[in-house]
């Protein structure tokens, strides 16, 4: 038995996502910063891309579906599990399906499960996807403990159409027919007021669990914010805090680096300098 000796390692979360090279978003995000958390995080690169998808042309792109199987099989023979899986980037429905079986199979019992269902931003899905693809990721959110959709993806998810400028009466519609997939909590991020604000709004599914946060709008393309988001959000979640704390952090923390990031130029979030100070927050 190779994974021993649980009380005193740290805790060990799989980070199902992509790599892209240049410009920070997806693994190279969230590594540093449940690492800085005092997780341990283990990549399965579902992609390899040369730079991110946005302001590119061009750009190279090695699925890695035939490798990640080989991998988890070898984690298999090693009795390799985890205490969290975090998922994000999916490049197609085969990996959620391997998501879905290394959750049941490389897992610790008392796991935690964050969804966050990469596929579309904006009212639309993202090159590459379809709405079989949107029902097949209903199924990995099923197993999820939370999801972390922005708002785009919450509709598609949810099956109601998509408004730049939802009320409140749409989100908690939104929220509704989130639950009826089988998640046990969601936090949708990305929403957008007329009042030249964006929301962040969690909801376990009942009345007495539903709050949400507001910041001042940036009108600037910036990248990886979801994945900053949603890596604190699961430090949080391991370190034990309540749903509603966790959110709180990774808001904060989040909209702390979107102020810190200077946009002109840049290719992701500048959070590496918040890291040391993300406890505060």
């Amino acid at each position: 038995m190779r994974d021993n000796d649980k009380q005193q390692r740290q805790k060990r979360i799989l980070a199902i996502n992509d790599i892209s090279c240049f410009g920070k978003c997806s693994i190279t995000v969230v590594m540093p910063i449940l690492a800085s958390m005092g997780y341990e995080c283990v990549p399965l690169p579902t992609a390899i891309l040369s730079t991110h998808t946005g302001g590119f042309k061009n750009y190279t792109f090695l699925d890695m579906t035939t490798e990640i199987k080989k991998i988890l099989n070898h984690w298999e023979k090693e009795k390799i599990f985890f205490d969290c899986v975090f998922t994000g980037y999916l490049g197609n429905k085969e990996q959620i399906d391997i998501c879905i079986s290394a959750i049941e199979n490389r897992t610790s019992a008392e796991k935690s499960v964050i969804v966050d269902p990469v596929m579309a931003d904006s009212g639309k899905l993202y090159a590459g996807f379809n709405h079989s693809y949107v029902d097949a990721m209903k199924k990995l959110c099923e197993k999820a403990d939370i999801i972390t959709p922005n708002y785009t993806e919450a509709c598609l998810l949810s099956g109601i159409p998509y408004n730049e400028f939802p009320t409140d009466e749409e989100i908690k519609k939104c929220f509704k027919n989130l639950a009826s997939i089988g998640a046990k909590s969601a936090v949708i991020t990305g929403i957008k007021t007329t009042k030249k604000t964006i929301k962040t709004v969690y909801s376990d599914f009942s009345e007495s669990e539903y709050f949400e946060m507001s910041y001042n709008y940036i009108n600037e393309m910036l990248h990886g914010g979801g994945d900053v988001f949603s890596a604190v959000l699961c430090g949080k979640i391991l370190e034990g805090a309540s749903r509603k704390q966790a959110v709180k952090t990774a808001s904060n923390f989040t909209n702390a680096c979107i102020i810190n990031t200077k946009t002109k130029n840049q290719y992701g979030l500048n959070f590496e300098p918040l890291l040391r100070d993300i406890k505060k927050y």
